[in-house]
């Protein structure tokens, strides 16, 4: 008897330890798998260019997605793709596919939304209603109107058959003020002007409708960089309105290292799932595993994935989708000029000056060195090097400004070069040459209507053919470029040197 009693208490222990066991590994099993990628400008460029853009990771990308989805798919688990914005444009290969490289890429893959960042602010309506993929956007006009009709700063993107309903909240950087960092924020997109980051995060939500207790809202932070103490009243805020979990994009610069096993504050509430991309565009994805439990929704995985082929194998379909646009990239990519040596972002900076006072009637012209990217290399310049160091679409224009308003502009944007004829009447009017971008921030801060002359339709466009003519003009030679405007001008801020 016992000996029954012993062997029936070991029984018990063990029945009790399987059960416990089993509920672990069900408990283990997420609900939903939340997958975000961001910050990819536009380079998605065929295989057979290499010689163009030889690291190409977005194979390997769509191959981990393939996988996550079809394990997904055998537990029950419900998978959501997002990105983040600052994707759809900025390399040679959207430039010159209109964008349709990404385009392809996403619907390929059937994300579930992609959201539109400060760096899409030259994408068209066409390209818009060529995705396949409800689309977001953080920006507002000043009246409160869709930045872009029919493009939601909110929206529930989960499909019919989905078990969770998942609602997407889109911001841009928090609740910073746009004063704080003016050249950060658009003034304008896609042709709309006035435009202005949603800050109403309570309006968002509420025009989602009635929301069911079980599902997921997230917040989708562009531009998020980590602070060194936790936003509370800003967390609150979002726990307040509704938020389950926030997906965060931020962006490191060139001289900051690697730190992929940084997913994110893990003790932040809302959870948050980060991925840290490179500038120009890097290839990560972000993993943010959640479980409903208790009416609450519990984290069991934050990731950043570096792609790679120790990751995923590479998806063939995907290879020989986007492989359709190498001959369109090809014959766009002109050789410009030889240089003997490289030629730094600051001669750069000097290209871009010569280039705007070599315009008619110009007498003074604005640019800055952030908007140069990278150097050029020595040997052959192609269209695609000039378009990495410069890649920007949007209009060069001409405005009307004093030189005392040059001055105040000066005082207000400590990055800024500024040039402008020494002995131009204080009484007189400048001709400023720059891009619309910094038009519209300067008129802004002077408190001056938004009127100026568009004088090319794409500042890449002007830049490129300006630079052609210049090395023609020297023999077919791109030499390194010193400031060499009309005798008399003068430089106000001379951080190009």
């Amino acid at each position: 008897m016992c000996a029954h009693r012993i062997w029936s208490f070991f029984f018990l222990i063990f029945a009790l330890f399987t059960s416990s066991c089993h509920r672990q590994s069900i408990d283990s099993t997420p609900d939903v798998i939340i997958l975000h990628t961001g910050r990819i400008r536009g380079n998605i460029y065929p295989l057979s260019l290499q010689g163009i853009a030889p690291l190409q990771h977005y194979p390997y990308l769509a191959g981990y997605i393939r996988q996550v989805r079809e394990e997904a798919s055998k537990k029950g688990t419900q998978v959501i793709l997002i990105d983040l914005g600052d994707s759809l444009e900025g390399s040679f290969a959207s430039f010159t596919t209109n964008s349709s490289n990404v385009i392809e890429f996403f619907n390929a893959l059937r994300y579930d939304a992609i959201l539109l960042g400060n760096l899409d602010s030259s994408i068209q309506p066409l390209q818009i209603e060529s995705l396949q993929v409800p689309c977001l956007i953080p920006f507002i006009k000043k009246d409160g109107s869709p930045c872009i009709p029919n493009i939601p700063t909110a929206a529930k993107i989960s499909r019919p058959n989905d078990r969770f309903s998942v609602y997407l909240i889109a911001n841009f950087y928090g609740d910073t003020d746009p004063a704080q960092y003016p050249e950060r924020f658009p003034v304008s997109f896609a042709g709309q002007t006035g435009i202005q980051p949603v800050r109403n995060i309570e309006s968002q939500i509420a025009s989602l409708g009635q929301i069911p207790a079980d599902s997921l809202v997230l917040f989708a932070w562009q531009k998020f960089e980590a602070p060194n103490s936790q936003p509370t009243q800003f967390l609150q805020r979002l726990l307040k309105a509704g938020v389950d979990a926030i997906l965060a994009q931020r962006v490191y610069g060139r001289q900051k290292l690697d730190a992929w096993a940084d997913a994110g504050p893990a003790d932040w509430n809302p959870p948050i799932s980060q991925n840290i991309l490179r500038n120009n565009g890097g290839f990560t994805i972000a993993r943010l595993d959640l479980k409903r439990e208790n009416n609450r929704w519990r984290v069991l995985r934050q990731q950043i994935i570096p792609m790679t082929a120790n990751v995923a194998p590479p998806d063939p379909a995907i290879i020989a989708r986007i492989e359709s646009f190498a001959e369109t990239i090809r014959k766009a990519n002109i050789s410009i000029g030889e240089a003997s040596q490289p030629i730094s972002e600051n001669q750069i900076l000097n290209l871009v000056l010569n280039a705007f006072t070599s315009l008619p009637n110009a007498t003074a012209a604005i640019y800055t060195i952030q908007s140069v990217r990278s150097s050029l290399p020595s040997g052959t310049v192609t269209s695609s090097h000039l378009y990495r160091a410069l890649p920007w679409n949007s209009p060069l224009v001409s405005l009307s400004l004093s030189a005392e308003e040059l001055q105040i502009l000066q005082s207000k944007n400590k990055d800024w070069t500024i040039i402008s004829i020494k002995d131009h009447s204080s009484n007189q009017k400048h001709t400023v040459i720059c891009p619309e971008f910094l038009a519209r921030i300067a008129l802004q801060q002077l408190n001056l209507e938004a009127q100026f002359q568009i004088v090319s339709e794409s500042e890449f466009s002007f830049l490129a053919n300006f630079t052609h003519n210049f090395a023609a003009n020297n023999g077919g030679t791109l030499i390194a470029p010193k400031f060499a405007a009309p005798d008399g001008w003068q430089i106000h801020k001379p951080n190009h040197q």
